[in-house]
């Protein structure tokens, strides 16, 4: 009995030894091919697994870095100003459009708070919003976004929630709607002024009718 566990452990120590190590590998992310080489032929069909679940998650994750690069790209060449907030309303990702919006280099962005940008709207409403959005679900708020440089400009953000593993993130998209609102208001004093004018030349065919009755 006692030769034959000496012979068994020495005959199987090797293909053993490559099972221990192929499954550490893959605990630590390493999912190459495995090589099916086996002294002992029982074990060739758990490599032969093995190597295909290493392909197969590979593939995956090469698939999962393609999209990733794709959502970054379509982030950092949006349009709009893109920030991802925590509850204590800090900047955890910005992209470049709100760099720029803001003037400041990205990584003084994250460095800073939401109220920061935005001193109309306190920190502590951060957690008080996320409790009321439901995750499939948006809101949309206007406010007033403040430079570096200290000038301010009219935002129109879009906000939803993001639900990360433990914890509970604000996606925020802010359009910058100054000019939008610098026309609304000219359109409504054209408007105003115009029926200002409607009424004066109202008034004043009134009192020429009444003129002209008078002195027939």
């Amino acid at each position: 009995v006692i030769l034959t566990g000496v012979f068994l452990r020495a005959f199987l120590e090797k293909p053993l030894q490559l099972l221990g190590d192929t499954a550490e590998s893959y605990g630590s992310g390493a999912y190459e091919a495995l090589d099916n080489h086996v002294p002992v032929k029982e074990f060739k069909p758990f490599v032969s697994i093995l190597g295909q679940m290493g392909k197969t998650i590979n593939t995956q994750m090469a698939e999962l870095k393609k999209s990733e690069m794709r959502y970054r790209t379509l982030i950092e060449q949006a349009a709009d100003a893109v920030f991802v907030i925590t509850t204590e309303g800090k900047f955890i990702a910005v992209n470049q459009k709100a760099c720029d919006s803001l003037g400041y280099m990205r990584q003084e962005l994250l460095r800073l708070t939401m109220q920061k940008i935005n001193t109309d709207f306190p920190v502590n409403k951060v957690a008080a919003l996320m409790d009321g959005i439901d995750s499939d679900k948006t809101f949309a708020v206007k406010g007033v976004h403040q430079r570096k440089d200290m000038s301010t400009f009219l935002v129109e953000v879009h906000c939803g929630l993001i639900e990360q593993e433990d914890r509970r993130l604000i996606l925020a998209i802010a359009h910058d709607i100054t000019d939008h609102e610098r026309a609304k208001e000219t359109i409504r004093q054209y408007s105003e002024n115009l029926k200002q004018m409607v009424e004066d030349r109202t008034i004043e065919l009134q009192e020429k009718t009444i003129s002209l009755e008078k002195s027939q």
